[in-house]
C-alpha cells in the first residue's frame, strides 16, 4: 500500500484535466477539429466521446472517496494508465505537424490551454501517476 494522501492525488489530476475537454467535447465538438465544417457525425462521435470522458471522471471520484487504496483502486489506475497514452500520442502527433501554437496567415491561433506541449506533459503526468499507483 502506498501513502493514504498520494493515491488519490492522480485521480485528481485526472479529474481536474479532463472536467475542460468534459465541457468541450459535449458542447462545442466542433472546436477539437482543424478544419471549418463539422460534420453531424464527427459531432456525435465527439459528444460521445466527452460522455466516456465524464463517466471517468465520476469514476474517479468514486475511487476518490473511498476511505483506502484497494487492489481495484490500483486496476482502475492500471485503466487509466492506457487511457493517458492515447493523449499523449495525439499531443506528439500535433507537436510533430507543426501545430504547437502558431498558425499560418488566416488561421486562429491556438488558445494556451490547447497546446500540445502542455497537453502532453499534463498527459505523461498523469501517466506516471496513475503507473505509480497501480504498480506500488
Amino acid at each position: 500500500m502506498i501513502d493514504y494522501t498520494f493515491w488519490r492525488l492522480p485521480f485528481l489530476l485526472h479529474i481536474t484535466i479532463e472536467s475542460a475537454a468534459v465541457f468541450l467535447f459535449t458542447c462545442r465538438p466542433e472546436s477539437q477539429l482543424s478544419t471549418k465544417e463539422c460534420s453531424v457525425e464527427a459531432r456525435l462521435v465527439l459528444r460521445q466521446y466527452g460522455a466516456l470522458l465524464a463517466s471517468s471522471n465520476l469514476i474517479c471520484l468514486g475511487t476518490i472517496l473511498q476511505p483506502y487504496s484497494s487492489s481495484l483502486t490500483r486496476q482502475i489506475a492500471l485503466a487509466l494508465v492506457v487511457y493517458h497514452v492515447f493523449p499523449c500520442h495525439r499531443a506528439w502527433f500535433r507537436l510533430q505537424a507543426g501545430h504547437e501554437g502558431k498558425k499560418g496567415a488566416g488561421e486562429r491561433r491556438v488558445p494556451f490551454l490547447a497546446r500540445p506541449d502542455l497537453h502532453l506533459v499534463l498527459h505523461v503526468a498523469c501517466c506516471a501517476a496513475f503507473a505509480a499507483v497501480g504498480i506500488f
